[in-house]
């Protein structure tokens, strides 16, 4: 099972908490490398498997697999570039694509599937990735 929590990331006027599901999940560029864990958001939105900003790509040293079209929640068609990194799933080494984004990493749909998410949507509160 893959694991975190809620974290409080601000407030909208009416005390309206922000809130984001954020696990950790260990990276590395090849089977031979040893994995560094990144903390990231939990993204329901995003239909791909992982993004990671430029600076953590570098980092990382990450193969470079070419640009892929997506397209964001407002609509805007993007080309970002793509590399290949092996994660640790539900116990595994997988090698997946992942997208060169600005921000906080984000967990998405892609990498979700075949997974049941749970979430205690309260500051603090649980999250858990099984596998089904």
């Amino acid at each position: 099972m893959i694991s975190g929590t809620v974290a409080l990331v601000g407030e909208l006027a009416g005390r309206q908490q922000l809130l984001e599901p954020r696990v950790s999940i260990p990276i590395s560029a090849s089977n031979d490398s040893a994995p560094r864990t990144v903390a990231a958001t939990v993204d329901t939105g995003f239909t791909s498997r992982l993004t990671l900003p430029p600076d953590i790509i570098n980092e990382f040293g990450l193969q470079y697999s070419g640009r892929r079209r997506i397209k964001l929640a407002d609509g805007r068609l993007q080309r970002p570039n793509v590399y290949l990194g092996i994660i640790w799933w539900h116990g595994r080494p997988v090698r997946v694509p992942i997208h060169q984004i600005d921000g906080n990493p984000l967990v998405g749909m892609g990498l979700l599937a075949g997974s049941r998410l749970t979430v205690e949507s309260v500051a603090g509160g649980a999250v858990s990735i099984e596998e089904i």
